[in-house]
């Protein structure tokens, strides 16, 4: 292919290296590597690519920006580069007023305050990164359009594993968030505005709301948002929260909810909870599993039924038409006019493994070919094929129909802890590697998790080689009514 193309795809200026055995005196490059973050930050121009050796590092703070087509990427060589100890804010990689960036493969553990923090940018990607233990939430993005949020993983967060306040342009897809004390995924609107078509898919979240109320996914002032393809378990109060903040605010509409398993702690409170005006919902395919006595399959606001369309759904028998102030049974529900061909399990298996938090369809699933293809996604969680059988499965996974009974999900593993490896893993490659392109952008491990190849890159060969390096194991959503900041 020629680096010419290389240099034509990303725009890129320069490679800079960075080791911890290099110096900041020296010139950066992979002979003579700088020592840390913050030199590369200081020096890095649009288009320029910095290769960051395994090794542990102090955060860095980035205040320059790339350009369209020339962003600047900071991508790790390989599994092992660690910010282990936080910037002067106590973030991990704070970046601010910055645009046209790409983080790749680091690991951001133990900070005090954030993880990885975003401010007033735009044309951001983070892909492939792991944060641990943050002392407020792992990933924030505030006043950020053209977001994506990739593949990323994400142990015990304080507050919100990923918080994103922005327009335009979120993706977060692909990502493994456990653990998360406030919640899982916030999408919220600025005040007096709104998040135009947001997409939350293929994430699984195991644990959140574990210290606060509200939910794991939280959808504030979102508009033709879809919400699909995510497995949630182990969630304290509420699964799926769509609504605004303040009373003068636009309302959440016109978004669709397809093809997720819900499966709840038996402390939670509704799986799905769509009030505060927020019209013209479609609730599509999903498997929702509200476990506790008093607990809410579905509940909806009188002000969020207009336009709301809930139907071929896997669904726990309670319901309420009034946010919560009452129940009403599944006949009761279907009365008002929803859930038609929606049905409540009978205690037959659904699941794998329940217990063991595999949640794919068992054989004889009550589940298989219950759904309908409108809206539903052309693959599962873990990039298996929809329909496999007759009709569409309901839940985040499509059950495969192959030679030798196939359970569905192999490539990513069985259980729950290894489900996101199915996600990042099987599903993330393949639709990485399609959605990644050439094999220019593979080589940078755009959309697929790759590992570069920082022979080829330093030596300019004119033959791009793509390696598939070890990926960093993916160990694969927020506030829903009011405790203040992430």
């Amino acid at each position: 292919m020629g680096w010419a193309p290389f240099i034509a795809a990303w725009g890129l200026a320069a490679t800079y290296s960075v080791s911890p055995a290099g110096s900041d005196l020296a010139a950066g490059t992979p002979a003579a590597p700088w020592r840390t973050l913050q030199r590369a930050a200081d020096g890095v121009d649009a288009g320029d690519l910095v290769l960051v050796q395994p090794g542990d590092y102090t955060g860095f703070t980035l205040a320059r920006s790339g350009a369209p087509g020339a962003s600047i990427v900071f991508a790790a060589v390989d599994a092992g580069v660690r910010i282990a100890t936080a910037n002067v804010n106590g973030v991990g990689v704070e970046l601010s007023t910055v645009s046209h960036f790409r983080l790749r493969g680091f690991e951001v553990a133990g900070t005090p305050s954030t993880g990885i923090r975003l401010s007033n940018g735009a044309d951001i990607e983070l892909e492939g990164n792991v944060v641990t233990q943050s002392g407020r939430s792992a990933i924030d993005a505030t006043g950020t359009v053209q977001l994506q949020v990739l593949r990323n993983t994400v142990i015990q967060s304080a507050r919100f594993c990923v918080f994103i306040e922005g327009t335009t342009g979120i993706v977060v897809r692909g990502n493994r968030l456990e653990q998360c004390d406030w919640g899982a995924i916030a999408v919220d609107a600025l005040p007096g505005q709104t998040v135009q078509s947001p997409i939350v898919e293929q994430n699984v979240v195991i644990g959140a709301n574990l210290v606060s109320p509200g939910a794991a996914l939280n959808f504030s002032g979102n508009r033709n948002g879809l919400v699909r393809n995510n497995v949630l378990s182990e969630i304290r109060r509420t699964g799926l929260g769509l609504w605004k903040q303040q009373m003068t605010d636009p309302p959440s509409a016109d978004n669709v909810i397809i093809n997720n398993t819900f499966v709840m702690h038996p402390t939670a409170n509704e799986a799905i909870r769509i009030y505060a005006g927020s019209t013209s919902t479609t609730v599509l395919n999903n498997i929702v599993i509200a476990q506790g006595a008093t607990a809410i399959g579905l509940a909806v606001s009188n002000d969020s039924r207009p336009g709301l369309v809930s139907n071929f759904n896997a669904l726990t028998n309670r319901f309420s038409l009034d946010d919560g102030a009452s129940t009403v049974t599944f006949a009761g529900w279907t009365a008002a006019g929803y859930d038609s061909a929606s049905w409540v399990p009978d205690g037959g298996p659904l699941f794998v493994n329940a217990a063991g938090g595999d949640f794919r369809l068992a054989a004889g699933s009550s589940a298989l070919d219950r759904g309908t293809a409108t809206d539903a996604p052309p693959t599962d969680v873990v990039g298996v094929a929809r329909p496999q059988g007759p009709g569409v499965d309901v839940g985040a996974y499509e059950r495969p129909v192959a030679a030798g009974g196939g359970t569905g999900g192999a490539s990513g593993g069985a259980s729950g802890g290894s489900t996101a490896g199915g996600a990042a893993g099987a599903g993330g490659a393949t639709a990485g590697a399609s959605a990644g392109g050439d094999a220019v952008e593979r080589a940078l491990g755009v959309g697929c998790g790759c590992r570069f190849d920082p022979e080829a890159l330093a030596a300019g060969l004119s033959v791009l080689v793509l390696r598939r390096r070890r990926r960093i194991p993916d160990r694969s959503p927020a506030h829903a009514g009011g405790h203040g900041r992430r």
